[in-house]
């Protein structure tokens, strides 16, 4: 007997301590994401847009609930006044959101600080390839997020998406994962955040609570069948947004996504050093630049290329139109080509 009440008394503790274990983890992530929320809140703002509505929205309007978002089971449409987020840039009124948020026929912007105050904001730029659009507000001092190292950027590293809710007060925090690095043709990372419409434009920061990416590219497409992101969010990395702030302060636009298109696709089983062709597209601009199936890539612009996913990324970094010079491999040669280009299909 005092043997089986000696494991019992051993027993009782350890079913003790998985508890407390389990507490303590619980314990640890609400701390991170009360800490997350205490850092990051102060630059987080809320966007309020008001447009000029369309006879189709409307209509949907006057449906109410879910009819007033829906068309044919798909979630296409935001209505006019939906506030979005977005954070503050820079400490004189310079504040990131999407270019989704801005886009369309805007009468005016307000955007409400965390301090509740709210303020005109005039839209100096916006850059529909990278979703992203610069506000102006006049205020000075106000507060900023750090920016984070992206050279440890790494699949499962832990992020979170914060944005404001409807009342442009309560902010809303949304923990995950990188997914991948590398998305947005080089320009982003893929999260698996809950991203909507409500925080698209809002900031994607670290454990630290420092600037990861700019939430962006909420998919309006398949959003009815399959959820508003269905775990797959997108964001640009801050570096990628210092190559158009320059064009954003300076009041410069794209209006539509430009995606520059070479026209190839890898052998995505050859070993070589730099990018085998596999397919050459018709009327592509590798066909009229003189690119052939077997071809290997291992130069453009000036830049060594070891593998796809840096030609791809130098590529997403030029626009349709540009004129390009790249070297490639064919049997024992070298040869220098040039190519004009092009559109992605479909747009």
């Amino acid at each position: 007997m005092r043997w089986i009440a000696a494991w019992a008394l051993l027993i009782v503790p350890a079913s003790a301590f998985a508890q407390t274990a389990e507490e303590d983890v619980c314990t640890s992530f609400e701390s991170l994401h009360a800490r997350l929320a205490e850092r990051v809140a102060p630059a987080v703002v809320s966007v309020h847009v008001e447009r000029e509505r369309d006879p189709s929205e409307r209509n949907r309007s006057e449906r109410g609930g879910w009819a007033a978002m829906m068309d044919g089971g798909v979630f296409k449409h935001r209505p006019s006044d939906s506030p979005a987020s977005g954070f503050i840039l820079d400490a004189d009124g310079w504040i990131l959101t999407s270019h989704f948020n801005v886009s369309g026929n805007v009468r005016s912007v307000t955007v409400t600080l965390a301090d509740g105050r709210r303020l005109e904001a005039a839209i100096r730029g916006s850059n529909a390839t990278f979703d992203i659009a610069l506000l102006k507000v006049e205020a000075k001092e106000l507060p900023t997020l750090r920016k984070a190292p992206l050279e440890a950027l790494r699949t499962g590293q832990f992020v979170a998406a914060l944005g404001r809710a409807p009342d442009g007060r309560t902010l809303t925090l949304n923990p995950g994962i990188v997914s991948a690095p590398g998305r947005l043709a080089g320009r982003g990372i893929q999260v698996d955040c809950r991203l909507n419409y409500g925080n698209a434009g809002g900031p994607v920061v670290d454990r630290e609570g420092r600037l990861l990416a700019v939430a962006c590219k909420v998919d309006t497409k398949f959003a009815g069948s399959y959820g508003q992101n269905s775990g797959v969010g997108f964001a640009v990395t801050w570096d990628k947004l210092d190559t158009i702030l320059p064009d954003l302060r300076a009041g410069r636009s794209v209006g539509e996504s430009r995606k520059a298109f070479l026209g190839i696709q890898a052998n995505s089983e050859s070993e070589v050093e730099g990018v085998e062709i596999d397919v050459v597209q018709p009327a592509s601009a590798a066909e009229k630049a003189g690119v052939k199936r077997g071809d290997i890539v291992v130069e453009f612009e000036g830049r060594a290329v070891r593998n796809f996913d840096q030609l791809r990324a130098v590529i997403a970094a030029k626009q349709p139109g540009d004129v390009v010079k790249f070297k490639v491999k064919r049997g024992g040669e070298t040869l220098n080509l040039e190519a004009k280009l092009g559109w992605a299909p479909g747009e």
